[in-house]
C-alpha cells in the first residue's frame, strides 16, 4: 500500500482549506440566490397563469394529472388510483406515472383491455386542450409523457403490473391525438399477460 508524501498531504490540506474558505461560501450564496430566484419566478408565473384554466404549470403537472385520474376513474373495478406526488422515481420512463389497481384478477383479456382503454379515454379527455407551461427555472415543456400503469392482484397476496399505456404531450400540438388513437387501436392486454402477472411474485 502506497502512502502519500508530505507534499501530497500538504497539497490536499491547502486545497481543502481553499475550498472551505473560498469555494464553499460562493457555492452557498449561489444556491441561496437560485432558490430565491426560483421563488420569485414561480410566484410571478403562478400569477400569470392563475386564471387560465387550460394551463397546467410544471410544478403541478404530477398532482394535476393524478387528481384528474382520481376524479374520473371507475371505482367499481379499481381499488385505488395513485401517483408519485414528487415524481421521484429516477427509473420511470414517464414524466408522470399514474398507477391503477384492479379489484380482482378474474376478468378476461378483452374485459381488461376495454376497461383500460376507457380510463385512457377519460384521462385524455380531461387533458385535451391543456397547455403545459413552466413555473420552474430548469423545467422543459417541449415533450411530456403520461404513463398509466395497471396492476392486478397476484397469487402471493400482492399486486403485479399487467400492462401500461401512455399519452404524449407535444408543445406544438398539445396532447397528441394520433398517439392516443394508436393506444386505442392496439391490443394492450392478452391472456398470457394476465397469467404471467397472476403468477408473478413481485
Amino acid at each position: 500500500m502506497s502512502h502519500k508524501s508530505f507534499w501530497d498531504s500538504l497539497g490536499d490540506t491547502i486545497s481543502f482549506i481553499i475550498f472551505i474558505k473560498y469555494v464553499l461560501p460562493i457555492l452557498i450564496i449561489f444556491i441561496i440566490g437560485l432558490v430565491a430566484y426560483q421563488g420569485i419566478y414561480g410566484s410571478s408565473m403562478d400569477k400569470k397563469y392563475e386564471n387560465m384554466e387550460n394551463v397546467i404549470v410544471t410544478s403541478k403537472l404530477v398532482s394535476t394529472v393524478c387528481d384528474y385520474a382520481r376524479e374520473v376513474y371507475n371505482k367499481e373495478v379499481f381499488s385505488e388510483v395513485k401517483g408519485d406526488p414528487d415524481n421521484s422515481d429516477p427509473m420511470s420512463m414517464y414524466s408522470v406515472e399514474v398507477d391503477y389497481v384492479f379489484n380482482d384478477n378474474t376478468k378476461t383479456a378483452e374485459e381488461y383491455d376495454s376497461l383500460i382503454k376507457d380510463e385512457l379515454t377519460k384521462l385524455y379527455n380531461k387533458l385535451k386542450g391543456k397547455v403545459i407551461e413552466k413555473d420552474q427555472i430548469f423545467a422543459e415543456t417541449d415533450r411530456k409523457s403520461i404513463g398509466l400503469s395497471f396492476y392486478i392482484p397476484n397469487n402471493n397476496g400482492g399486486t403485479s403490473i399487467l400492462c401500461s399505456a401512455s399519452l404524449i404531450y407535444n408543445k406544438d400540438i398539445g396532447f397528441v391525438e394520433e398517439s392516443y388513437q394508436k393506444e386505442l387501436s392496439r391490443t394492450i392486454v392478452t391472456s398470457e399477460r394476465i397469467e404471467d402477472a397472476i403468477k408473478r411474485s413481485y
